[in-house]
């Protein structure tokens, strides 16, 4: 009778002879040894070629088939899909955990609604990673790296800012393709993505503008020096009454603070604004019940321009709805990563205007 201990050593022998033939295959696929569609040898063979069992040859090609690579076709035999992982699959990563009780913004949540909507629609699967921001060991950081390891990603779409991969095959493995989402290249040859945040304010200020109505507040994110000069350019262009005071930069990850700040705003009815500006959709809500509390009726007393990532469901008052496409940006992510595994050259920076709904 075997011991224990030479049934575990049986099992280990044999798991790593099906993982040798199961990695030479799959290796063979991705450097197309086996092109997509063409037949795999018969089993017999690979069993002459890796001198391992019918068993073992049988587990590793229903590994195979379980991950995408090839498919069993009746009468003839074992085939490479047309389309293997590695061509069709995309990664989505995302920095926070909407499960974690984290910061989890609107945008975020846009952008897998529009990936989720997309994989339906193109039948390609985009595979997302949440709560990934290279700073820590997390189960969706080593499942993307399993993914990377076996070749079943053609590209990583990189979505939000603060990851830190260098030097780990997430940034660097060279067979995948990578576009980010942020303001600004960060990684040299990684394209990225961006929202032209400028573009948003000016459209905003002409519509109020338009409407008679100039004395302005906004509430926004955190800018940079880059971002506050460009906005009191912007405003100093059209005249508006927009004074330091009525310009509130507020944490994004505490959008509690909007329904204070809109309130005061319309404390006084003899000094207040008559437009106002919500440049960032996770306000918004906090900001409307501010102007409530404040009496103030929309869009009689001010007018109201706040910002979307679209699709989105209708707001809560008679607002000017100004953003962005989540659509649009899923299909340009996309689009970049399959220009650079065709080896087409790609812009480093595509700007995304803000559009009216």
């Amino acid at each position: 009778m075997l011991s224990e201990g030479m049934v575990n050593e049986m099992k280990c022998n044999y798991s790593s002879k099906q993982n040798t033939v199961t990695t030479a295959l799959r290796q063979s696929i991705y450097c197309g040894t086996y092109i997509s569609g063409g037949r795999l040898p018969v089993q017999t063979e690979l069993m002459h070629q890796f001198k391992v069992s019918s068993a073992t040859i049988q587990k590793a090609l229903g590994q195979l088939e379980r991950e995408g690579f090839i498919e069993k076709r009746q009468k003839s035999g074992t085939h490479v899909v047309e389309q293997p992982p590695h061509v069709r699959n995309i990664g989505m990563v995302f920095p926070f955990d909407p499960m974690s009780g984290a910061y989890y913004s609107k945008f975020y949540r846009t952008i897998s609604q529009a990936a989720e909507l997309y994989q339906r629609k193109n039948d390609r699967p985009i595979l997302q990673f949440h709560g990934v921001n290279g700073r820590e060991y997390v189960p969706e950081r080593q499942r993307l790296m399993d993914l990377l390891l076996t070749h079943r990603l053609s590209g990583i779409v990189f979505v939000g800012p603060g990851f830190e991969f260098e030097g780990t095959a997430i940034l660097e493995d060279p067979g995948v393709s990578r576009v980010a989402v942020g303001s600004m290249p960060k990684y040299p040859g990684i394209p990225v993505v961006s929202f032209d945040a400028l573009s948003f304010l000016e459209k905003a200020f002409d519509h109020l503008l338009d409407q008679g109505r100039d004395r302005i507040a906004i509430l926004l994110p955190y800018l940079d020096k880059t971002g506050e000069a460009e906005l009191s350019r912007a405003i100093s262009a059209r005249n508006l009454y927009c004074p330091a005071h009525w310009r509130l930069q507020l944490c994004q990850a505490e959008p509690r603070c909007a329904q204070s700040c809109s309130r005061l705003l319309m404390a006084d009815p003899a000094n207040r604004p008559n437009g106002l500006i919500i440049a960032d959709d996770n306000f918004t809500e906090h900001a409307v019940a501010g102007l409530f509390e404040a009496g103030v009726k929309v869009p009689d007393d001010v007018e109201v321009v706040e910002h979307c990532n679209f699709p989105c469901p209708a707001g809560m008052i008679s607002s000017m709805r100004l953003g962005f496409h989540a659509d649009q940006l899923v299909e340009k992510c996309i689009a970049l990563i399959d220009k650079q595994r065709s080896g087409e050259e790609v812009e480093p920076l595509t700007v995304l205007p803000a559009m009216f709904n």
